[in-house]
């Protein structure tokens, strides 16, 4: 097992940092003027800005949408402290509509963050085995190797990690594709030029396609063949576990390794 992740950081986790800063900021304002306007202001253009930045990185409108409402919404909260349109009325309507927005979307919102998780630790369990940075990325598919299966029991696979948010499943008449992304989502009908994925076709050939947005995400060039054949046998042995019924050696392993 690794000590540490050979991946950069996520931005979502400065979200809990810059919560404990606008608070620091709203207290130390409270105590100052004796009450929060200033800081509230800013905290609110935190989540606009979140949002839009995680719409342009996942190109979920999701997440535009909940930052945009988020913001709105703190900036309502400071309708007290000025003679305004804004009402206490009108904040509760907009947490009524914050709250309705995020019950709707939250099936697509936790799906794509289960997603990205899992994602991040494929990455971490290919890059395990990969030691040297010899070259950079280079936009083509690799091919991996050749693995045993039957049409059922690969469907069957690429279904099991589908509904368990592992993967993005893309199940055609001749070939199964499993999608990833460290960023970009892979819910809506993924642009496969953009993300990452393990193909598996019909003559049961394995080829493996790094994106260049997730082949960045490493804080070192890792040797980028390495890390492909590496990635295709992380998948083969999760296909060897589903076949002989040991699925849960899947989830040991992907919980093995750093997010």
């Amino acid at each position: 097992m690794i000590k540490g992740s050979k991946l950069r950081g996520p931005i979502g986790r400065i979200g809990p940092y810059a919560v404990a800063v606008f608070l620091a900021l709203g207290i130390i304002e409270g105590i100052a003027t004796g009450n929060v306007p200033y800081s509230s202001f800013a905290f609110g253009c935190f989540f606009i800005v979140l949002g839009i930045i995680e719409y342009s990185r996942t190109k979920l409108f999701t997440y535009l949408v909940l930052g945009l409402l988020w913001g709105t919404g703190t900036w309502h909260s400071i309708a007290r402290f000025f003679v305004s349109f804004l009402s206490v009325e009108t904040y509760i309507s907009h947490v009524i509509v914050s709250f309705s927005a995020l019950a709707l979307t939250w099936p697509v919102f936790f799906g794509n963050e289960k997603l990205e998780s899992n994602a991040r630790k494929l990455f971490n369990l290919a890059a395990e085995q990969v030691h040297d940075a010899l070259n950079g990325f280079t936009d083509r598919p690799f091919s991996a190797a050749k693995a045993e299966y039957k049409r059922d029991e690969i469907t069957g696979f690429a279904r099991f990690l589908g509904g368990k948010k592992i993967v993005k499943s893309i199940i055609k008449q001749d070939v199964v594709i499993l999608a990833f992304s460290m960023g970009i989502s892979p819910i809506k009908e993924p642009d496969l030029k953009r993300i990452s994925y393990v193909r598996f076709d019909s003559e049961e050939n394995v080829s493996v396609h790094i994106s260049e947005y997730d082949y960045k995400r490493f804080k070192e060039e890792l040797t980028f063949d390495q890390l492909c054949a590496s990635l295709g046998d992380v998948f083969i042995n999760f296909l060897e576990n589903y076949k002989k019924g040991m699925e849960s050696r899947i989830f040991v392993e992907l919980k093995s390794v750093a997010k």
